[in-house]
């Protein structure tokens, strides 16, 4: 099956997860990093649960009922093992137009979760097509040790120019700025020393000469 990659905006996005277990856990975990605002079914919440309390989360303790798929959900997520119930919650999540993940089953699903390497705001998705999680998590830990954190410094110092950048200068010379910061020794000065608040300065007066056309 071929599927289509898209990156989505789930902010105050109303998710169903059902499935209180570990599984549940590591995906109400991910998920929250993107302030959905999450509403975990199961008539059995693991303790590992607690350390997400003060996040945007709803628990019902109790077993899954087909009323609880509802059109208010954006995304719907099963963490169960039950075959039965999984066909269901698939059947009525498609009926309403629901995306649907229910985990370790593809026929189930309507859209899968890659493996994600963050760098915030730098995101890397991998996916072997659901043929392959392991190899796809061997792919990200490669890639999560060649691009480190200096990443995440660098875009976040690049957004701050952005705005000035598109406003001032034409399509030519923006694109030409763009260039000379990404091809500048930015990313070498973090990646090659420590990162502290001396070298942040320096590297984000380097990224602003150049906006500002002075390199």
């Amino acid at each position: 099956m071929k599927y289509y990659p898209i990156f989505l905006n789930i902010k105050n996005k109303e998710c169903l997860l059902i499935g209180g277990g570990n599984i549940g856990y590591r995906k109400a975990k991910n998920l929250l990093k993107y302030d959905v605002k999450l509403t975990v079914i199961s008539d059995k919440i693991c303790d590992k649960f607690d350390k997400l309390k003060k996040n945007k989360l709803t628990f019902i303790k109790r077993k899954f009922e087909e009323k609880d798929i509802i059109k208010k959900y954006f995304l719907i997520f099963s963490a169960i093992s039950n075959k039965s119930v999984n066909n269901k919650i698939y059947d009525l999540a498609n009926k309403l137009n629901i995306p649907v993940n229910i985990s370790d089953s593809l026929d189930n699903c309507s859209f899968i979760m890659p493996a994600i390497v963050n760098r915030d705001p730098l995101q890397i998705a991998i996916s072997t097509s659901g043929t392959s999680p392991l190899f796809a998590k061997e792919i990200k830990n490669e890639l999560f040790n060649i691009y480190g954190k200096e990443y995440s410094y660098f875009l976040k110092y690049m957004n701050k120019f952005r705005k000035k950048i598109i406003e001032n200068y034409n399509n030519k010379d923006r694109i030409k700025i763009f260039k000379n910061m990404i091809n500048s020794d930015s990313l070498n000065l973090l990646k090659n020393n420590k990162i502290n608040k001396s070298l942040l300065k320096d590297v984000y007066n380097l990224l602003m000469e150049i906006a500002n056309g002075k390199s």
